[in-house]
């Protein structure tokens, strides 16, 4: 049995803008250390950190944090390079699954559905013997 692991964030290799690519270097690092414990805690707290007021909105609803980070949404739906340098960071999945359903929901056309895996097997293929 082999496993396979990714490493390489390679949508940060499709940016031909460097500032841009450089933006999403940096906020990937920021992902990263945040999901592996290492970005600073907010001292005598369990589990807060401080985040840059560039990725925060100070205040209102969900409804306004997704037209903050997806303006103009419904016109821009289609387009991939629209969608890729935006994330909306949540604690739970029960938020997400909100969130990703209130987004979906402004988009055009039909939602298809693509299942993730953290890990592939690859199989030896008997015929080829």
């Amino acid at each position: 049995m082999k496993i396979m692991k990714l490493t390489i964030n390679m949508r940060l290799y499709q940016i031909t803008n460097i500032q841009e690519n450089l933006k999403q270097r940096n906020f990937a690092e920021f992902l990263l250390k945040i999901g592996n414990s290492t970005y600073p805690i907010i001292q005598d707290t369990e589990n807060m950190v401080k985040l840059s007021s560039e990725i925060i909105i100070p205040e209102g609803n969900l409804t306004d944090l997704i037209n903050f980070i997806y303006p103009n949404l419904t016109e821009n739906s289609g387009n991939i390079d629209y969608m890729v340098g935006k994330a909306i960071l949540v604690p739970k999945n029960v938020d997400t699954e909100k969130i990703s359903d209130m987004v979906m929901n402004q988009c055009s056309g039909e939602v298809q559905i693509y299942p993730s895996a953290d890990m592939a097997i690859l199989m030896k293929d008997n015929n080829t013997e």
